[in-house]
């Protein structure tokens, strides 16, 4: 019996359907919570397995898995069945799947869902990316999110520290809303196919600079609009030698945006518009959550930010969105 995703699975348990001999095959991301030992006394891992669409927690004998090289993050084709703890609880137990043909799903199915604040965003994240015609640009968003480590950074990250979007998950919602405003913007402009949807990517990785990673100290430059090629670096080679018109067109606004030269990719200014419209609409948004009256605020890193008056239909006195 084979599942597609990790929501069947769930399915499945509750409904008691994996209580036959034959296991459940899935494919999916593994992340090794921690080691313990089970009743019998026999070591186990404790799993958390994800993809897009959920996560479940799995239990593995560490025998069976010795050897096996795990990494969180790890994309594995598992072989799961049931077991009844001593609580009385049917739970699931994963098997490293042997003698069959690696199943193939992309990264955008494999997002850490159960990490990411806000698991909705992850939904808009993929309808983004369907939404490319370029082949190139949809495989290009596949690698960038195929490494697990700067996929977690990117989900769970903050825009800012004491400004907008500052809470987790964060720097996610900033990126899609300038991301998915370009795609609005342009949607009945004349622009060549490429140069659209070079500037949705700048949109969505606009602020990666703004990721955590392990090697932070050893990079150059502090400036995060001067890091997206840095961060993006390995992705881009790729697209390159896929598609040469892509990358081009993809760099020459990344360059742009960087240098704010404008005049040649003038997507690049529409980002950085729409950034700018996105941090104000969430300084507004706390402005309003926090009764702020009058004109001026400083709820952005001390830097004042003027807010309108009163939208006509609230109550005087109040500031925000309709």
């Amino acid at each position: 019996m084979k599942a597609e995703t990790v929501e069947q699975v769930l399915r499945m348990r509750d409904f008691e359907d994996m209580a036959c001999p034959e296991p459940v095959e899935l494919s999916a991301r593994v992340e090794v919570e921690n080691e313990g030992v089970a009743s019998s006394g026999e070591p186990v891992f404790r799993f958390q397995l994800y993809d897009t669409t959920g996560s479940a927690r799995a239990y593995g004998l560490r025998r069976d898995w010795d050897g096996h090289g795990l990494v969180n993050g790890q994309h594995r084709d598992v072989s799961l069945h049931t077991a009844v703890n001593p609580r009385g609880e049917r739970v699931l137990v994963a098997h490293p799947l042997y003698g069959t043909r690696p199943c193939e799903r992309d990264a955008l199915e494999l997002l850490p869902v159960h990490r990411a604040p806000c698991p909705e965003d992850l939904g808009r994240l993929v309808r983004l990316a369907e939404g490319l015609r370029v082949e190139a640009y949809r495989d290009f968003l596949c690698t960038v999110f195929g490494d697990p480590a700067f996929t977690l950074s990117f989900v769970t990250g903050r825009a800012s520290g004491d400004c907008h979007h500052r809470e987790p998950g964060g720097l996610l919602a900033h990126s899609l809303e300038v991301a998915e405003g370009v795609m609005a913007a342009t949607d009945n402009m004349s622009l060549d196919l490429y140069s659209r949807e070079a500037g949705v990517l700048l949109a969505l990785f606009h602020d990666v600079g703004k990721c955590v990673t392990p090697d932070a100290h050893r990079i150059p430059e502090k400036r995060h609009e001067r890091l997206i090629d840095y961060y993006l670096q390995e992705p881009m080679a790729t697209l390159r030698h896929r598609d040469r018109d892509a990358h081009d067109a993809l760099w020459r606004v990344i360059d742009a945006y960087r240098s704010g030269d404008d005049y040649g990719a003038p997507m690049a200014a529409l980002v950085r518009g729409l950034d700018q419209c996105s941090a104000h609409a969430d300084v507004a948004e706390r402005a309003l959550r926090a009764r702020r009256n009058g004109y001026w605020h400083r709820l952005c890193g001390g830097r004042p930010v003027w807010l309108s008056p009163s939208d006509p239909e609230r109550p005087p006195g109040r500031l925000g969105r309709a």
